[in-house]
């Protein structure tokens, strides 16, 4: 194995080893997959959620609350190599409002920005021909929001 890829294997280790707990893992269609390098994608995402039901210990509360988010999410992603390794990084920033409306009118609407994600994956393995690949992925989450 070349020294270029142990220490990217040994410095990935000392991450996960010393870093707090993931809250939350995004895989997309494919994310497993190792990209061929060269590529920059760029993926836009707008969501609206909407809820009607007010809950207080499980039970609902027969007031009529309302309310709505709507979330828009931007990704810039970059494949490459390190050494012989696939590797991709992406940047990943959003923006959205809360609204409340009906029973819950009395509190004030909010919006802003999402925290700003960086993150890197390298397959130590990827083997295209039997379709068997491991990953190995990094994430920072920067509070911008």
């Amino acid at each position: 194995m070349p020294k270029i890829t142990k220490f990217i294997l040994f410095r990935y280790w000392m991450l996960s080893v010393f870093s707090g707990n993931a809250l939350a893992i995004d895989l997309q269609p494919n994310d497993i997959v190792a990209p061929a390098p060269g590529r920059t994608a760029i993926s836009i995402s707008y969501v609206n959620a909407q809820n009607t039901t007010l809950y207080v210990n499980n039970v609902p509360t027969g007031a009529s609350p309302n309310l709505e988010s709507n979330l828009g999410i931007v990704r810039l992603g970059h494949t490459y190599t390190i050494g012989s390794l696939p590797a991709v990084s992406y940047v990943q920033v959003g923006g959205g409002t809360l609204s409340p409306d009906g029973s819950l009118s009395a509190y004030p609407a909010s919006q802003g920005m999402t925290d700003t994600t960086i993150a890197t994956a390298i397959w130590p393995y990827a083997n295209h021909t039997t379709r068997t690949y491991f990953g190995v992925a990094a994430y920072l989450s920067l509070p911008t929001g």
